[in-house]
């Protein structure tokens, strides 16, 4: 089988139905136990330019033999500014586009001109290629590749405790039956093949029958917790723990729909590459978190274009959530981010952890069917 990757370029329209500048009507629902406001369908203030920035495909901000940006290359003042205001603000904004989505200098500069303030953005404006614009796009890649570093952390966290325990459920199934396929998820993981086939279990297909997107799979009956679980939360969470660190009057009002669709997707890059039960994704760019990887993709079937929507299949979930969906998940979400942070705070700064962040602590296409599409739908 060939496949094609579908090409994003920063000229093409928007996929993105709450793309910034939408008037969609505001619903707000206060997530309280995370002291945040999140919406659906909100309208945020930055505009989209028609101007965008051609960021290479391996997602660096530089080319050729040009040498990297530090930090040091900024102005002193400017330092502080940037690691605890621009960096937060953007990761925030990113958080609500669909996943690998073109930002331009223009969004950019209007996120700068909020960081800075009038005074400092006025006297060091944000300019394509300077010292600024490549520094926050080496932490726009740093924030995208996060999310499968910190889902492949929690998984091996999960093994570590499956491995020690007798009596646990697993994460694609807090409440496991006793008998059918939740039975997988109650076997103690004694070698790599107990790992692997763990792994493969909660991958399942990656669209209709995946326990990993469940809370509880009830053995693939009335599943319960779309996308809520542990694995999807705790991946999730990184991001919350980066939203954190804006101060609350300038969160959005918008669910961070990307990010969420990039905590599934990071979850499915761990399981996948763990399923030969130990880390082992090929080499080179086939064994990286990108869009190249998971972002939608044409296969060629009997000389038939079929398309593969593997990241919409995920982000149409992920936008139709309830209220009372998001709700659950920032919760839990929330307190995992509180017990990384005491977890950290014990180990100390030089420990390795999961999450917390700089911040915080890809002829005639023949469509899928809409059964296909409807990947996710709970049982009534």
């Amino acid at each position: 089988m060939l496949t094609k990757v579908v090409a994003h370029t920063s000229s093409a329209p928007s996929a993105h139905p709450r793309a910034v500048g939408s008037k969609a009507p505001l619903t707000r629902l206060s997530a309280d136990s995370a002291g945040i406001a999140v919406a659906g369908n909100a309208k945020s203030n930055l505009t989209k330019s028609s101007r965008t920035t051609a960021i290479p495909k391996d997602g660096t901000a530089t080319s050729g033999k040009a040498p990297k940006s530090k930090l040091s290359d900024l102005a002193p003042v400017l330092r502080e500014p940037f690691n605890k205001r621009f960096v937060p603000l953007v990761r925030q904004y990113l958080g609500t586009l669909r996943p690998w989505q073109s930002v331009s200098i223009h969004e950019l500069q209007q996120l700068h001109r909020k960081a800075f303030g009038d005074e400092l953005s006025r006297q060091s404006p944000l300019e394509e290629r300077d010292h600024c614009f490549r520094l926050i796009h080496y932490r726009m890649d740093d924030w995208h590749s996060k999310f499968a570093s910190t889902a492949t952390l929690s998984f091996e966290e999960v093994i570590k405790d499956l491995s020690a325990s007798e009596d646990h459920g697993g994460p694609g199934g807090s409440d496991p039956d006793t008998s059918g396929p939740d039975q997988q998820s109650q076997a103690i993981l004694k070698s790599t093949d107990d790992i692997g086939t763990y792994a493969t279990w909660l991958l399942g297909d990656a669209k209709r029958a995946a326990p990993f997107y469940w809370r509880s799979w009830n053995g693939g009956v009335r599943q319960e917790g779309r996308l809520q679980s542990d694995l999807i939360v705790g991946t999730f969470a990184y991001h919350l723990g980066e939203v954190l660190a804006v101060p609350a009057k300038e969160r959005v009002l918008e669910y961070p729909v990307g990010a969420l669709t990039l905590a599934t997707l990071g979850v499915q890059h761990a399981l996948t590459h763990y399923s030969t039960g130990t880390w082992s994704p090929p080499e080179g760019r086939a064994g990286f978190f990108s869009e190249d990887n998971y972002g939608d993709t044409y296969n060629f079937e009997d000389g038939v274009e079929v398309k593969d929507r593997r990241l919409t299949r995920v982000f149409k979930v992920v936008e139709n959530l309830s209220d009372e969906e998001w709700t659950a998940i920032y919760t839990a979400a929330y307190a995992i981010v509180k017990r990384r942070k005491v977890m950290k705070g014990r180990r100390g700064k030089n420990s390795r952890g999961v999450g917390g962040g700089d911040a915080a602590a890809s002829g005639v296409a023949k469509a899928a069917s809409d059964d296909d599409e409807l990947m996710l739908a709970a049982d009534g």
